[in-house]
């Protein structure tokens, strides 16, 4: 009578490793391309605010105060237009002044949406002299610190004149 023996063979063994090697593999590529995904959606936020602060900037230089209505919370997520684009720099946009002298379209936020409780928005207030532009970044949350940013808010990456302005 013959006995059988329960086990793998070497055989199984290997065809086992490397299949777990390739869902590794996999797992870990997905993951290191998520990432290198919010990094690039960090370096377009931090441009469009540098962007944007050129623009207003030169808004002030010729006005001498901040575009829009002081004491207003703007979001690009909302147009100020009933059907216009919250991009319009013609002051339909999200931001209620014409700045087409200093910007062609008004820079959105890549998402522009709110994602797991998180507003990813470009946001602006000014109190009639100094302005705030503020967002979220996603991978590299260690600029949006106080003592990195020289804001209030430890959850937004703050730039402008009055990073003190508290927007609502």
């Amino acid at each position: 009578m013959r006995r059988q023996i329960f086990g793998f063979s070497l055989i199984e063994l290997l065809l086992a490793i490397i299949l777990l090697s390739l869902l590794f593999g996999l797992v870990f590529t997905f993951l290191r391309l998520s990432k290198i995904a919010e990094r690039q959606r960090d370096a377009l936020r931090l441009a469009d605010l540098t962007t944007m602060v050129v623009a207003i900037e030169s808004y002030v230089t010729d006005f001498g105060q901040p575009p829009d209505f002081a004491d207003t919370t703007r979001r690009s997520d909302q147009a100020s237009g009933t059907a216009s684009s919250p991009r319009n720099a013609d002051g339909t946009g999200w931001i209620v002044a014409d700045l087409r002298p200093y910007i062609s379209q008004l820079r959105v936020d890549p998402l522009n949406i709110n994602l797991e409780g998180k507003d990813f928005i470009y946001r602006y207030r000014h109190d009639g002299k100094r302005y705030k532009l503020d967002t979220i970044l996603e991978a590299e949350t260690r600029l949006m610190e106080n003592k990195v940013d020289g804001g209030i808010d430890d959850n937004h990456y703050e730039v402008g004149t009055g990073k003190y302005i508290v927007i609502d």
